[in-house]
């Protein structure tokens, strides 16, 4: 039975949220993802709290492409978290240095027309340390580079602001809901997917609140972005029941 110090959706409030989000994803999306693209959008940044469906989306804009026939990759930030034994004393947010994630960019935006290729040690979690080769493919002129994950957005701004015309070839997307959508969203996630136990989940959930509230209203307020004079607007995505 899921504590009551966790503000968890009703069974309906839940099928509100997953509504809005089908119904986002099948009427509003591909015209924004279709509109960005031809004009010039080379990487989309999807970010948001754990739980609140960066995955999903990231999935279905890799999809959309797809069906396009558009040259499309992913990576994620959580593939280069710092191990599990390096994380006492930090933040949530020290947890993703984006090493990742910023290599990707990277050459997406400098390395020319053809795709490029380079393997990278991934996170596992299994073994909480990062241990795993992975090899990834970057795609070339006329191909999309979608990065998805906690500090996906400030990752690929901070590679893009060194040119103002660049930080237009990124589409930033923030997803936001109310804490409680995201935070059932979450417990359910990890409870059955991760097969973490209640207590552990709520003790994130606890310790974790006050950064990411933080972390939610810097992303939509400041990283909005500036990098010198130059201003990039985020696509802020909020599901309200």
């Amino acid at each position: 039975m899921i504590t009551d110090r966790i503000e968890c959706p009703t069974a309906e409030e839940t099928l509100m949220h997953s509504s809005q989000l089908d119904t986002f994803v099948r009427d509003q999306l591909p015209v924004i993802l279709d509109r960005a693209y031809h004009g010039g959008t080379q990487i989309f940044a999807i970010d948001g709290r754990p739980g609140i469906g960066k995955t999903t989306m990231a999935k279905f804009i890799l999809a959309h492409f797809k069906r396009l026939g558009i040259d499309v990759e992913m990576v994620s930030t959580d593939d280069d978290v710092k191990p599990r034994d390096e994380r006492a004393g930090l933040s949530i947010i020290d947890y993703h240095p984006g090493r990742i994630a910023k290599r990707a960019a990277r050459r997406r935006l400098y390395d020319g027309e053809q795709p490029s290729e380079f393997d990278e040690l991934n996170y596992r979690t299994a073994s909480g340390k990062i241990d795993t080769p992975r090899h990834y493919r970057i795609p070339g002129q006329g191909g999309i580079l979608i990065i998805e994950g906690f500090r996906s957005i400030e990752h690929a701004l901070r590679i893009g602001g060194r040119d103002g015309g660049d930080l237009q070839k990124i589409l930033p997307i923030y997803l936001d809901a109310p804490s409680y959508v995201v935070n059932g969203r979450r417990f359910a996630r990890d409870v059955v997917k991760k097969g973490l136990s209640k207590s552990e989940v709520q003790r994130r959930i606890d310790t974790q609140e006050g950064v990411l509230k933080a972390y939610g209203d810097d992303t939509v307020h400041d990283l909005t972005v500036g990098t010198a004079s130059i201003v990039r607007e985020i696509t802020h995505i909020v599901f309200e029941n």
